[in-house]
């Protein structure tokens, strides 16, 4: 549990709380970029609408197969290798994915890859929260975690992608 003297700290003062949500801003980030960039990827290679609609099944279904056993690893392994595992290989995906290029039905495998492995992440992430912070701080830091993801969905969408493309 969170050092309990620690709670009248601010939250973003405290160091294991700030580098989770540095580290959820980061990877949430580049997920977003990622998947939106499948997204139009998809769209251009297709030419159809519909073929983003089943790209983003393909982002939503593995990561809800995947969540059960997410939050069992989540719950029964050590949260920050979880963290860091999931985040190279993600990373190492998006690597390969700019060194080889692919087609669309690369975009699909990705995609479940990626969802697959993001789920691992988000599940310790979320299981590694109350470790950080104290039980009162608890509302307040996951406040802050939702603006996170918030503003990293804008980073991603609205800015990594366009940059990237």
């Amino acid at each position: 549990m969170a050092d309990h003297a620690t709670a009248s700290t601010p939250l973003l003062r405290q160091r294991p709380f700030r580098m989770l949500s540095y580290t959820r801003f980061t990877s949430r980030t580049a997920t977003n970029a990622i998947n939106f960039a499948l997204i139009l990827l998809i769209v251009d290679e297709t030419g159809r609408a519909f073929m983003s609609s089943l790209l983003v099944l393909t982002l939503v279904i593995p990561g809800t197969v995947a969540g059960l056993a997410a939050g069992a690893a989540a719950d029964t392994f050590p949260k920050r290798p979880i963290i860091v595992l999931a985040d190279l290989l993600r990373a190492g995906v998006c690597v390969l994915v700019v060194i080889e290029g692919g087609g669309v039905p690369t975009f699909f495998l990705i995609a479940i890859v990626l969802a697959t492995i993001t789920q691992f992440a988000s599940s310790a992430e979320g299981a590694l929260l109350p470790a950080v912070v104290a039980r009162d701080d608890l509302a307040r830091a996951n406040a802050i975690g939702h603006a996170v993801a918030g503003v990293a969905q804008i980073a991603g969408y609205a800015i990594l992608t366009p940059a990237a493309l």
